[in-house]
């Protein structure tokens, strides 16, 4: 392809054919035949002479003889200078220098004459098109998505009148939607037989929105210049200019490094991405001095691989600037066949690593919640039997007992543990949840007075509320718990006192796309700003607030689970949370829940459940009938077994999935419910009460976890008629649980 687009660029233009060892060769011998042909011209001219002086008297005869002669002379040598061509070795150069130098460019890149003719295409416009013993046209290279098809056609439209424009065009290759920002341009205008048109196909960023269906119409760009009359090209817009216009307006940073390491020529773009002054500023400057020193030794290692002759594959590097950047070496060909200069294409990664590593940020805290929510688990298990038994023992033990103050004791640390492993749940978006709408405001407001106890007195407290505010569904005390969270932490970092600001605000769909996060999807939010006057936060330290047990704070004053809450609140209630501080001017957390917008049924329910929490009167929690309980932990199927017989109940128990199974079809009574814990080894819950309702189809199901009852659900049958008890829970509340199951009609 090398060699077809030397012989596209000669017949454009033959003064810039790259002049390889064949092609120097070729000269060489012109020059040769020209010397020859000059002495064969000048011989017959001599003779002539002779002829001339011998045969005097017939000088008419000789005067012609020596005018042919001279104008031989004359021919032979206008030929030998034309041959020779003096000065065309510096376009060579430069043609040379520019070819080598787009046929790496990353975009793909086209040069075209009106009539659609490639005279030249890059490497990636190449591969683009299919790779081919014939590079397609653009109109053929990209097989645009059936309503993108007009787009593309206006293109080609504007490119034979000599005009220029953009579109976005969306296309699907290997079965996945691409998206490709496609510029033509112009580059002469006037004389349809000299016109260039130059192609770039920009690859866009993934799209996951809808909006560049309708946004991304064709655009015409400003015309390019006029070609004077009687001129070949547009001042500045020969075939040398194309590739010049093509290197010095690309998009991607590009630059020749001469040898020993210093820059020859750099494109706008990379001055941009270094920070430089100017784009002369960075001529002779060493490319090292651009480049972070701990990553000085992979450039330079490159850049000497490839004037060595060698490939080298594209390194990461960070520049001085801040930029992280993939740096491609290409050799740029010398007329001697060696390497004259090195071609760099620097992708701008810096985004793309900040993505990456907040993915790997919120990996890390999945893998960190599932841990936490396994422990929770185990936890729970633990803390319902203790707390359980504890609850026995107060049955028999009232107040002025000499052992109650002591069982009260055992209680409430239960209670306090329980609290912890609802921490661990939350930070493993695990807890159970009771969400409701409210005006965020409003809730806010109503903790002014807690909040204000919990500050010291050097500390004040402001608001700074924005007007109608969208509510939001969440749960309230969930949602009371993060707001204390945030200003204790925000409390502790002003010893010597400061201020703590909650500010709340709408955020519409689009102004969440330019938030500057990245992960933020977009939609309408209600933010929530918690900002404080304190030390801040160390940069070392900023990724890892959100890890359950980590902490700044000295020993004993605090769990580190404070803000791992805050973090699986928020995530659970399908919203984000970023930190935002300076080290010596304070932090500000910015929590962004998504805007409630209600819907009938919605709406229904929390009115129904609100009132049915109100109306509940104390009532009688024994029953009769008979319920099989499966728990493989012993100690919580023991007190389980014994609180329900306490009630009235018959009680059937089994370690696990397949003795229930046994039992439920050895029995030859009705079973009326069935227990069951949610994780057992072997066959789970959820398989169980399948399995279960196939040979009972009257008996109710009641499932028990540590874990949320919503990441339940999603393994439950969305038809299934099942209830829900949290561990730990209180032995009144499980009697209370299955007596409204146990009386519900069928």
């Amino acid at each position: 392809m090398a060699a077809e687009q030397n012989n596209l660029i000669d017949e454009l233009h033959p003064e810039t054919v790259p002049m390889g060892r064949s092609r120097r060769d070729e000269r060489e011998a012109g020059g040769r035949a020209a010397l020859i042909l000059s002495a064969f011209c000048l011989g017959i001219s001599f003779a002539a002479g002779i002829l001339a002086v011998i045969y005097h008297r017939e000088a008419g005869i000789a005067g012609l003889a020596l005018l042919i002669g001279l104008t031989i002379v004359g021919v032979g040598v206008l030929t030998a200078i034309a041959m020779r061509r003096p000065g065309s070795g510096a376009r060579d150069r430069r043609a040379r220098l520019l070819a080598s130098a787009f046929e790496g460019f990353g975009d793909p890149l086209a040069v075209t004459r009106a009539d659609g003719t490639i005279v030249f295409a890059n490497l990636s416009y190449r591969e683009m098109s299919g790779g081919g013993a014939s590079t397609l046209p653009p109109e053929l290279a990209i097989r645009p998505d059936a309503d993108m098809a007009a787009r593309l056609y206006r293109l080609s439209r504007v490119a034979t009148e000599g005009g220029s424009a953009t579109a976005d065009i969306r296309t699907t290759e290997n079965g996945v939607a691409v998206w490709r920002r496609v510029t033509v341009e112009s580059m002469a205008r006037g004389r349809a037989d000299q016109r260039l048109n130059i192609w770039r196909f920009h690859p866009l960023a993934e799209v996951t929105h809808g909006d560049r269906e309708s946004a991304g119409e064709v655009v015409e760009l400003a015309p390019r210049q006029i070609v004077p009359e009687g001129e070949a090209h547009a001042p500045g817009f020969g075939p040398d200019a194309a590739f010049g216009h093509l290197f010095e307006s690309a998009p991607v940073a590009m630059a020749l490094v001469a040898p020993g390491g210093a820059i020859d020529v750099a494109n706008a773009a990379f001055a941009r991405f270094a920070h430089a002054e100017s784009i002369e500023a960075l001529k002779g400057t060493a490319l090292t001095v651009l480049i972070a020193e701990d990553d000085r030794v992979l450039a330079d290692k490159a850049i000497e691989t490839v004037f060595e002759g060698g490939e080298a594959a594209p390194v990461e590097v960070r520049f001085t600037a801040g930029g992280m950047g993939q740096l491609h070496a290409l050799p740029v060909t010398a007329s001697d066949g060696t390497t004259g200069a090195v071609a760099l294409h620097v992708i701008d990664m810096t985004s793309l690593k900040s993505i990456e590593m907040q993915f790997l940020q919120a990996q890390k805290m999945q893998a960190v919640g599932k841990l936490a929510g396994g422990v929770a688990h185990d936890f729970n298990n633990i803390l319902t039997a203790m707390n359980g038994y504890a609850d026995l023992l107060l049955l028999r033990h009232k107040a002025g007992d000499p052992s109650f103050a002591d069982l009260m004791q055992i209680r409430n640390s239960g209670n306090r543990a329980a609290r912890l492993v609802r921490h661990l749940l939350a930070f493993s978006r695990q807890q159970t949840l009771t969400p409701k709408v409210y005006p965020v405001t409003d809730l806010v407001a109503d903790m002014s007075e807690i909040l204000k106890r919990l500050l010291t007195e050097r500390i004040s407290l402001a608001h700074d509320f924005g007007r109608d505010i969208w509510p939001v569904r969440v749960d309230q005390a969930q949602f009371d718990n993060m707001i204390i969270n945030l200003c204790v932490n925000a409390r502790d970092a002003m010893p010597e006192g400061g201020t703590v600001t909650i500010r709340t605000r709408n955020v519409t769909e689009a102004e969440s796309r330019d938030q500057g996060h990245q992960i933020l999807t977009p939609g309408d939010y209600v933010l929530i700003e918690v900002e404080d006057t304190g030390t801040g936060i160390a940069p070392e330290n900023i990724a890892k607030i959100f890890e359950p047990f980590f902490t700044t704070k000295e020993v004993g004053a605090g769990t580190g689970l404070g803000l791992a809450s805050v973090y699986g609140f928020v995530k659970q209630s399908e919203g984000f949370v970023f930190p935002d501080s300076e080290v010596g001017k304070g932090t500000t957390f910015k929590i962004y829940l998504p805007r409630f917008t209600a819907t009938d049924e919605q709406t229904k329910a929390d009115k129904e459940a609100e009132a049915a929490a109100k109306a509940q009167p104390a009532r009688d929690l024994t029953g009769i009938g008979t319920i099989i309980l499966v728990e493989d932990d012993d100690s919580v199927r023991s007190l389980t077994a014994r609180a329900l017989e306490m009630r009235g109940y018959e009680v059937l128990k089994a370690s696990g999935g397949d003795e229930a199974l046994e039992i439920i079809r050895a029995y030859d009574k009705r079973i009326h419910l069935m227990i069951s814990d949610v994780v057992m080894p072997g066959m789970d819950g959820p398989e169980v009460a399948k399995i279960a309702r196939t040979i009972r189809k009257d008996m109710r199901v009641i499932f028990m976890s540590g874990y949320a009852e919503d990441s339940f659900r999603k393994q439950a049958e969305a038809d299934e008629d099942v209830h829900f008890l949290s561990k730990p829970f209180p032995l009144q509340d499980l009697a209370a649980k299955v007596k409204d199951v146990m009386s519900a009609p069928l």
